[in-house]
Formats: C-alpha cells, sequence, structure tokens
C-alpha cells in the first residue's frame, strides 16, 4: 500500500508540475498577446487582428482555467488517497494493539481460565504464543503483556508450563 501510494504521489505530482509549466507558458502568451493589443493603438492597427487576439486570450485563460482544475482534482484524490492510507493505518495499529495485547486478564482471573487447559484450547483462548521452548517432558509457552496488574497498572508476560499437553504451571512476570 505505501509503494502504491508513494507511486500515485510521484505521478500526482509530476502531473500538477507539468500542468503549472503549461500554465505558465500560456500566462506569458496572454501577457504577450496583451501587450501587443495595448502597444498598438495608432492608427494603423487593424480591428480584426484585435478581435483575433482578444479571441485567443480568453482561449489561453480558458485553458489555464482547465488545467487548474486538473490540479485541484489531483490534489483532491492525492488527499483522498492519503486519508484512505491513514485509515488503513490507523486498522492495522489497532488490530497490532488488540493482537498484541490480547486481552487483559488479570492474574487471579488469568489463572482461572488457562488453568489444566490442553494446547488446542489454549490457542483457541489464547491464539499463539509470541514464543516457546521444548525441554525434554514440558514446553513453555511465552505471552507478552497478557495479564493486567491492577495496582502496577501493566500488563505482564506469562510463561505457561506444559506437560504432557496440558498446562501444569503459570508464571506471570
Amino acid at each position: 500500500m505505501k509503494t502504491i501510494l508513494l507511486i500515485s504521489i510521484a505521478s500526482i505530482f509530476f502531473s500538477c508540475n507539468d500542468n503549472n509549466e503549461k500554465i505558465k507558458t500560456l500566462q506569458e502568451e496572454n501577457q504577450n498577446l496583451k501587450k501587443y493589443i495595448k502597444e498598438s493603438k495608432d492608427g494603423s492597427y487593424d480591428y480584426s487582428i484585435k478581435e483575433k487576439e482578444t479571441k485567443k486570450i480568453d482561449s489561453i485563460q480558458k485553458d489555464m482555467n482547465q488545467l487548474n482544475k486538473k490540479n485541484d482534482s489531483l490534489i483532491k484524490s492525492l488527499e483522498k488517497q492519503l486519508k484512505e492510507f491513514k485509515e488503513e493505518k490507523n486498522k492495522k495499529t489497532e488490530t497490532s494493539n488488540n493482537t498484541n495485547n490480547k486481552a487483559k486478564y488479570t492474574k487471579e482471573e488469568f489463572r482461572e481460565i488457562i488453568k489444566g487447559k490442553t494446547k488446542a484450547e489454549l490457542l483457541n483462548i489464547l491464539g499463539r504464543p509470541n514464543s516457546t521452548q521444548d525441554y525434554e517432558t514440558t514446553e513453555h509457552w511465552f505471552y507478552d503483556k497478557i495479564v493486567y496488574d491492577p495496582i502496577t497498572r501493566t500488563n505482564r508476560d506469562v510463561n505457561l508450563v506444559i506437560k504432557y499437553g496440558i498446562v501444569t504451571n503459570i508464571a506471570i512476570y
């Protein structure tokens, strides 16, 4: 998503820059025509040329307005994409926070819910552990910041000791 957004930003930037160059050229041409008309005030000035040049000025002004509208549209598109990107990023952050924190249990609640559970039940209740260690007769499953300690107002890590497929010991630290 980031790459697509960056490509889109670059594309919009170059389009706007290109449109700005065209606008600048049209403004210069417009200025030159106005100057030409102003300087041709003597009696030898052909009014059909003046009418033609005035129409050209109007056409240039119309082209500049269209390019400005295109720039505005491109900028709105970019703003929309940035907004969508921020919303998606916020959703990912919320999901990440929910995944990292999973659920907040007090020590007592956690012990009551987990004691004697099988590995399959643990996976259903808590999801995959953050890390594991295997020993000859036991496994240790580690969950980060899953238990809330109301006294310290912090989240605590947990080490679940699993023997023969069942939780036998819970260490909260």
